[in-house]
């Protein structure tokens, strides 16, 4: 009886141990040190690190360690902002020495919950745009400026690329350039031209001129275009002279030139020149009458002429079917034009 009990005692005691064993050990797995915890899941935080005014991005995923976040976008509607200053991405830390991210950047999940700091910089300078508008034209396309401009910065006018054109019933009017108004009221400039970008956005409309007419007004007429390309348009330096109508001088070193639109009529064209080499060594000068491109740059040589120091010259081309301009060349020279004719076929 006595080994029949101990025997049974025997049993109990075995069978208690491997109950705790197996209480202590409830996913059956043998062998020390299995892990079964469940992975935590983190947040992604975004703080507005001092903004005004917008709302903050609400990321409501929850991500393991390692998953891959992306950084969320600003609300266009209501845009993060912070008086005096510009929004200028995310950063993990506050003052911006950590890790720093833009919108649609991707980053790894951390082992804990990551805040992403709105960093901000000081305003700085708007930029602008230039536009270029057809203004009644009936073909072609206005040239396409895509720089950005900040204010006071200098901006330089293109040309007719597109091949803007005008043409109403059968008058062909012929492109005069460019002006920040549509009437032509405002500042007036051709290709090439430069000018200083204002504090916003600036629009350029393309101007017509319509053909010369073959009446008593012609000569009155074209002689005011005359005197507003040579004083005002062109840039050419040429002064008027005191005390004689039609006439204008220049004088300096190494050259100039006056640009002319394009004159929408057949025909030729006439002026007095005056050569004074200032140096006394009585040598000639040249005139160059040339196209000019729609950009704004150097065509073909249409005419040159050959002038004498202190000679007199009656200078005569026939009118060109484009832009041109009457180049002067010469060192140390004076120049006097005066007495421009237009004589129609």
């Amino acid at each position: 009886m006595r080994g029949r009990e101990a025997a049974r005692s025997l049993l109990i005691l075995t069978m208690s141990i491997f109950a705790v064993a197996a209480c202590s050990n409830p996913t059956g797995n043998s062998g020390g040190g299995g892990d079964s915890a469940v992975p935590e899941n983190y947040r992604v935080l975004y703080f507005s690190n001092g903004a005004t005014n917008g709302a903050l991005p609400e990321d409501s995923a929850e991500y393991q360690a390692g998953a891959e976040v992306t950084v969320l976008p600003l609300d266009p509607d209501e845009p993060l902002e912070k008086d005096g200053s510009q929004f200028a991405g995310w950063n993990t830390a506050p003052d911006g020495s950590g890790d720093q991210y833009r919108a649609g950047d991707t980053f790894a999940m951390p082992g804990g919950d990551e805040t992403l700091y709105a960093q901000w910089v000081p305003e700085g300078p708007v930029s602008y745009a230039v536009a270029y508008d057809g203004n009644q034209a009936s073909g072609g396309d206005p040239p396409a400026d895509d720089t950005e401009y900040f204010e006071g910065e200098a901006v330089t006018v293109m040309g007719n690329t597109g091949g803007l054109v005008r043409e109403e019933d059968t008058v062909v009017y012929t492109f005069a350039g460019w002006n920040t108004a549509p009437d032509g009221s405002g500042d007036q400039y051709r290709a090439g031209d430069t000018f200083a970008m204002p504090g916003g956005d600036e629009t350029l409309y393309a101007q017509w001129s319509a053909p010369l007419a073959d009446d008593d007004d012609l000569k009155d007429t074209f002689r005011e275009l005359v005197d507003k390309t040579i004083t005002g348009d062109s840039g050419s330096g040429f002064e008027p002279v005191e005390g004689q109508d039609g006439a204008y001088e220049w004088t300096g070193t190494g050259g100039a030139s006056i640009r002319f639109w394009r004159i929408n009529a057949s025909g030729t064209i006439s002026f007095e020149t005056v050569l004074d080499d200032t140096r006394g060594s009585g040598r000639d000068g040249d005139i160059e009458i040339y196209r000019v491109e729609p950009d704004g740059g150097r065509g073909d040589l249409i005419a040159l002429h050959t002038v004498n120091d202190q000679t007199p010259t009656t200078i005569q081309f026939e009118i060109p079917d484009s832009d041109f301009a009457i180049g002067f060349q010469g060192g140390q020279r004076d120049w006097v034009i005066r007495d421009f004719e237009l004589t129609l076929d």
